[in-house]
């Protein structure tokens, strides 16, 4: 796993700007050094993208393990080289497909390098300091996400789509900051929500008042989202997504440097494995100096909600309802007729927070309970309830 930012070490070692973890030795390596060439450059690493073996980085910097290069570069697995005569302002967003790299920043453009020459493929404007946060492929198109309103004259909101000879615009939104593609939908982090993008049609993933939102991530069909935590609205930690509303992941981040600055500004999912990155000094009750991974554990006990207990219910087809449970992505849910663990009538896992039943006897009383289940782990049952068919 490879982080990047304005790091000046990682472990015991000095580092500037980019270091490699070691999941199996749990150690780090600096890779490489980042320097500015004048006062005002901060010298950090801002997006990593990888083609095979070939990784690029981009960020804010004139020289990267000894060679020139501006704001992006190349790492072939052994020397770093600069990517052609890019010179355009500090990059902030790599893609890479079929061996054209597509880059975007601080700066009014979206270019194109195919190995030999750059070109450029979209020219930002309509918004005061035009840039790009974001660039993704997902299914055959490349998306970009940031500040701007329109793309060579195509007038988009924030969010617009590259099918390799036209700019189009799918449903517009605030200022983009990341995207996280996933199947046939993609997450999308705006300041105030987090947005789901299927087809031509732009929700907004529950709803609250809190702000500042850098990122979000899936992994194992799980959405995350994460931003800043100082501010008075903005989010305290990582939450998830339970398919009915947010929950917090664990406890909420601590102080960095400065209080109004604490923030996790990067997630990145592998399996059951969620890294965070970004300005912290606790998550939880543990230290963590700007990094931290936490392993899913089971899934937390689902409430029953409907029917109530010990009520009659007149459908012979009755839909059983239950709260979602944090780190959850599947449902099991048992019903017993006559007694608890008597008659088993219905033994299914689902993925939402609701399920009918099959056709029922009246006459008869039945109970159920639901237990919420993720890839690493299912949690405890639920409480029983019970409830008659009148």
């Amino acid at each position: 796993m490879y982080a990047g930012g304005a790091l000046f070490g990682v472990g015991t070692q000095r580092a500037n700007g980019l270091a490699r973890w070691d999941t199996l030795t749990q150690t780090w390596t600096p890779l490489g050094n980042t320097t500015c060439a004048s006062g005002d450059c901060i010298a950090e690493i801002h997006s990593i993208s990888f083609d095979g073996n070939n990784m690029y980085v981009g960020g804010e910097f004139s020289q990267l393990g000894g060679v020139p290069a501006n704001d992006l570069a190349k790492w072939d697995g052994s020397q770093w080289s600069a990517v052609g005569n890019f010179a355009k302002g500090p990059v902030d967003a790599i893609a890479v497909k079929d061996g054209l790299v597509y880059v975007g920043g601080a700066f009014d453009s979206i270019d194109e390098w195919n190995g030999q020459t750059w070109r450029r493929i979209g020219r930002l404007d309509g918004a005061t300091n035009p840039h790009v946060n974001a660039l993704v492929f997902w299914g055959d198109a490349l998306y970009a996400g940031g500040l701007f309103s329109r793309v060579n004259q195509q007038a988009v909101g924030n969010l617009a789509r590259w099918d390799g000879t036209t700019w189009t615009a799918p449903p517009g939104a605030s200022e983009v900051f990341a995207i996280a593609p996933a199947g046939n939908r993609a997450f999308i982090a705006v300041s105030d929500a987090i947005l789901q993008l299927k087809g031509s049609h732009l929700t907004q993933l529950g709803t609250g008042a809190l702000v500042g939102f850098l990122d979000v991530a899936v992994g194992d069909n799980v959405v995350y989202r994460a931003g800043y935590a100082g501010l008075p609205i903005g989010l305290k930690g990582i939450e998830q997504w339970d398919g009915v509303q947010w929950q917090m992941l664990g406890s909420s981040v601590s102080p960095g440097p400065w209080n109004y600055d604490t923030a996790v500004q990067a997630i990145a999912a592998h399996g059951k494995d969620i890294y965070i990155g970004g300005m912290f000094s606790i998550v939880g009750d543990k230290p963590a100096s700007n990094f931290a991974k936490w392993t899913n554990p089971a899934p937390t006990q689902p409430s029953l909600v409907a029917p109530k207990n010990k009520q009659e219910v007149k459908r012979q087809q009755p839909t059983l309802k239950w709260t979602g449970a944090a780190g959850a992505t599947s449902y099991l849910v048992q019903l017993y007729a006559d007694k608890r663990n008597g008659k088993l009538v219905l033994d299914t896992t689902v993925n939402g927070t609701q399920l009918q039943t099959p056709t029922l006897k009246p006459g008869k009383t039945y109970f159920w309970h639901v237990r919420a289940c993720n890839a690493n782990a299912c949690g405890v049952w639920s409480n029983w309830r019970r409830f008659r068919v009148k």
